[in-house]
């Protein structure tokens, strides 16, 4: 939770058409049967290179990247070798209108409606969220303004946890490099949280806020700039998503926050019953329970296909003896 000045409660100037991809941001959504968006990608270690290195390279967050990679070396990772870059995702289960922010997988998903015969496109952006007792709310907002070079008045519970190990905040950090809000934010209609910005790109995608959203620099000013007033947010906590993909069905497996009490045995029971639901009206369907099992247990955060639509038997003809 933070205050911030320099508020501007304006109705933010909408820049139609499709932003910069540079790093997989905007995808397509032909119609409402599009669940899975995005593809893989992979990039190769170069000297004194750390994970956390390459997430901020190819604008990933840190967990993202970590969890597609169990069997690199986070700090260490050995020259040349190759590192998977999970841009592949599943849309959330949920209304795909203004923005959605999925705690547990620490990315934000913003939709911008067709526009004349155009289709729908979703922004996914990685995010950090809160930590501990300062836990990201799940609750529906809306925005209702921004502000360019925000001041910061660290609240006192705030001032103490950093006196506690020796680090004197002021009351008041002035806009510029060394405030943490970064240059933009957006001002939510639920007190003390905002979407913003950083000063530093390297903590993307941890629990590392008190509450608020925090974005790469490039990610919240397109965010600012695309998000009237008004636009709606959603947050969220889905360990796990179920989507189609060309008759094939996807599941996707995020290991819970910190702070969350899920445990394996409750995803599983989640997972088994989305399933059943998703597939109980198509007796074609033919799931991988093993790689179901397995999905589930590595918890990887990328995309993989249990299942898929088989092609219903068609009765032949016969001799008429």
């Amino acid at each position: 939770m933070i205050k911030v000045r320099n508020i501007l409660f304006l109705t933010c100037i909408f820049f139609g058409g499709t932003a910069s991809a540079e790093f997989e941001r905007w995808y397509s959504i032909p119609n409402a049967d599009t669940d899975v968006v995005g593809s893989n990608r992979e990039a190769v270690v170069e000297v004194d290179d750390t994970l956390i290195d390459i997430a901020a390279r190819y604008g990933l967050g840190y967990n993202l990247i970590r969890s597609a990679n169990p069997e690199v070396d986070a700090w260490l990772p050995a020259e040349g070798e190759t590192v998977r870059l999970p841009f592949q995702t599943i849309l959330p289960g949920v209304s795909r209108e203004g923005i959605v922010i999925n705690v547990a997988e620490m990315r934000l998903y913003h939709y911008l409606p067709a526009q004349g015969s155009g289709n729908t496109s979703v922004a996914i952006y990685p995010i950090s969220v809160g930590r501990g007792q300062w836990a990201t709310p799940i609750t529906k907002a809306k925005v209702t303004g921004r502000a360019e070079d925000p001041i910061w008045y660290p609240p006192e519970s705030i001032r103490l946890e950093h006196a506690a190990r020796g680090d004197v905040l002021p009351r008041q950090v002035p806009a510029g490099p060394d405030n943490p809000l970064g240059r933009y934010i957006l001002v939510l209609d639920i007190p003390s949280y905002f979407i913003h910005g950083t000063n530093k790109r390297f903590g993307i995608g941890m629990q590392v806020t008190h509450g608020c959203v925090r974005m790469y620099p490039e990610d919240i000013e397109q965010l600012v700039r695309l998000s009237p007033n008004n636009t709606p947010v959603t947050i969220i906590n889905q360990v796990f998503k179920l989507g189609w993909l060309d008759q094939q069905l996807y599941l996707e497996v995020h290991k819970p926050l910190d702070a969350d009490d899920q445990n394996q045995s409750d995803i599983r029971m989640g997972v088994n019953e989305a399933v059943v639901r998703e597939t109980k009206y198509q007796l074609e369907t033919v799931i991988d329970w093993e790689k179901l099992e397995a999905v589930i247990s590595a918890a990887s955060g990328v995309p993989e296909m249990i299942g898929y639509k088989a092609a219903p038997v068609m009765a032949t003809g016969g001799d008429g003896v």
